[in-house]
């Protein structure tokens, strides 16, 4: 499979092993004709990024960020954590103060999820643990924060809050 996306130009691939099977993503140079790729019976995700302006007003940024948290909540639920840290990350960037470190958190958690399933399991606990300081610290969503195991375990199941205050 790899040297088949290599043969097809892709580069930066990345496997994760999820409980289920193999994640695979990867980049090309050139646009790829996804009907013709014929990898099998391997289902394809198409991810595209939610908050594409970052000179949006608040309101929407408000609106698009429920959004995108209760699609990064379905895709925790389903160990897509590459995804999840994709587009936490970008709420993430355009927050600002404690909620700026708040969503750095939440992001963080998506991050340890990655590198379980790229074996990085020592990696995943000291950022698991980053994260957690950086929820506590940010004074957002305690009882999410008083939640979330004292360690990390995979996989990583929680629920992440759809709502939070957006100011300080």
């Amino acid at each position: 499979m790899l040297l088949k996306l290599e043969a097809l130009g892709g580069i930066y691939i990345m496997e994760r092993k999820h409980t289920d099977g193999i994640e695979i993503d990867f980049q090309t140079k050139e646009d790829l004709n996804m009907g013709q790729l014929n990898l099998g019976s391997i289902p394809f995700f198409i991810f595209t990024q939610l908050l594409r302006n970052e000179s949006k007003n608040n309101v929407a940024i408000e609106s698009d960020t429920r959004i995108a948290l209760f699609v990064a909540d379905c895709l925790f639920h389903e160990e897509r954590y590459w995804e999840a840290h994709e587009l936490l990350e970008d709420i993430w960037h355009i927050s600002q103060g404690n909620v700026r470190d708040y969503f750095h958190g939440i992001t963080l958690l998506a991050v340890a999820g990655v590198q379980w399933q790229t074996r990085r399991e020592e990696i995943a606990m000291s950022t698991y643990l980053r994260a957690v300081s950086r929820i506590r610290i940010s004074g957002i969503n305690r009882r999410f924060a008083d939640s979330l195991p004292s360690r990390y375990v995979y996989p990583l199941q929680i629920n992440i809050p759809g709502e939070i205050s957006f100011t300080e």
